[in-house]
């Protein structure tokens, strides 16, 4: 394990889990892009920017790009990462008596990823937010973010208007701070 990997593991505080691994035979690479992963009957070949590796079991974390590495494997995925990001509104000054305190909400069923909040800032503003922007890149927190290979060919299995902008608080006396606003 490089010192650059072990600083990454150890943030996240999971020394003893790496140091359980190598004690095991087990190797662990971090920031290796994986171009193929060739299953064998008793094991895994991993090829990837580091090099080939052979294990009886492998473990990825490839987050917002997990989808596509499992599907490296040849398995049939029926799942798709669908990106979104979340915008937040800063509400004007005459209405900030109205939220002394953090404000949570009670999940919606029908839109379970959102978790729109009231924040009192340090500064002594609030914030509600955030609500479900599509994406138009898989890791484009900007509104102006776009990547051609995270857009192309999406099908998504919800209806656009369920998932395309999902406004809150438009009538709160905000002010809307992301896309689309003035």
């Amino acid at each position: 394990m490089s010192n650059d990997a072990s600083r990454r593991i150890n943030r996240f505080g999971l020394t003893r889990l790496a140091q359980r691994i190598e004690e095991a035979g087990g190797q662990i690479v971090c920031q290796a892009r994986v171009k193929k992963i060739l299953p064998k009957s008793e094991s895994v070949i991993v090829e990837s920017d580091a090099g080939e590796f052979e294990a009886k079991y492998v473990v990825t974390c490839a987050g917002l790009q997990s989808d596509r590495v499992a599907k490296l494997s040849g398995q049939n995925i029926a799942s798709k990462i669908i990106p979104f990001r979340g915008e937040f509104y800063e509400l004007k000054p005459e209405v900030h008596h109205l939220c002394r305190n953090l404000i949570y909400p009670v999940p919606d069923p029908n839109f379970p990823f959102l978790g729109v909040h009231f924040t009192r800032l340090i500064h002594g503003g609030i914030e509600c937010g955030p609500n479900a922007v599509l994406a138009f890149a898989r890791e484009g927190y900007r509104k102006i973010d776009f990547s051609l290979t995270d857009t192309k060919g999406r099908r998504v299995g919800v209806p656009a208007d369920k998932i395309a902008y999902v406004e809150v608080a438009a009538d709160a006396g905000g002010r809307k701070v992301g896309f689309g606003s003035g």
